[in-house]
C-alpha cells in the first residue's frame, strides 16, 4: 500500500482512520489523483499531435505509393483479360509467375444498400412490396423484461443462470471527479 501512496503523490499522508476519517487526507488524495490526471491527460495531447505531425510527413508519400498501386493492379488485370487466353492453359484459374501469382477467383455475389440508403428504409421498402420474408428479424433478451420479471418474482436468478444470464444486484460504486479549476490553481 505505501508504494501506491508513493506513485500517487500521498508519501507521508496519513492513512485512514476507523473512526474519526481524516478529511485533511482525502482532499489530499483527490488533489494528488487530480495531478497525476491532468499529467496524463497532457501526455496523451502530446502524444496525439505527435502521432497526427508523423502521419502528416508520411501522408503525400503513403498516397502516391497506393494510387500508383491501385493503377497498376489495374492495367495488370486489363492485360491479363486481354491476353487471357494465351495465358492460362485448359481450365486454369490461374498462373504462378517468377514475383507471385495471377488469376481469377470466383467470388459470391452480395447485396449491399445502395449509397443515401439506410438500412431502415430498404427494410421498410422490402415490406412495403410485400418482400417482408427477404428481412430478418433478431431476437435477443429483453434485459428491461428481465428485471421486471425479477421483480414481480416470475422468475429468480437461478432459472436466469440456467438460461444462460447473470443479475447484479442495484449497489453503489466508488466514484471521484475532479475539479479541475482547482487543481490547476495548486499547480
Amino acid at each position: 500500500m505505501e508504494k501506491v501512496r508513493q506513485g500517487v503523490g500521498l508519501v507521508g499522508a496519513e492513512p485512514r482512520e476507523e473512526k474519526g476519517f481524516a478529511v485533511g487526507w482525502v482532499k489530499s488524495a483527490v488533489l494528488a489523483i487530480g495531478r497525476r490526471q491532468l499529467e496524463l491527460e497532457a501526455l496523451e495531447n502530446q502524444m496525439d499531435t505527435e502521432i497526427q505531425a508523423v502521419k502528416a510527413g508520411y501522408s503525400k508519400r503513403l498516397g502516391t505509393l497506393q494510387e500508383t498501386i491501385r493503377r497498376g493492379a489495374e492495367l495488370l488485370e486489363q492485360d491479363v483479360r486481354a491476353g487471357r487466353k494465351g495465358l492460362f492453359k485448359r481450365a486454369a484459374k490461374s498462373l504462378r509467375c517468377l514475383f507471385g501469382r495471377i488469376g481469377f477467383r470466383a467470388v459470391p455475389g452480395s447485396v449491399s444498400l445502395a449509397k443515401g440508403t439506410s438500412e431502415d428504409e430498404a427494410v421498410r421498402l422490402l415490406q412495403a412490396r410485400g418482400l417482408g420474408h427477404l428481412v430478418r428479424k433478431r431476437l435477443e433478451v429483453n434485459k428491461a423484461a428481465v428485471q421486471s420479471g425479477l421483480a414481480a418474482s416470475e422468475v429468480d436468478e437461478e432459472t436466469l443462470h440456467r438460461c444462460g444470464l447473470t443479475f447484479k444486484s442495484p449497489g453503489e460504486r466508488f466514484f471521484y471527479e475532479l475539479d479541475r479549476a482547482e487543481i490547476e490553481k495548486q499547480g
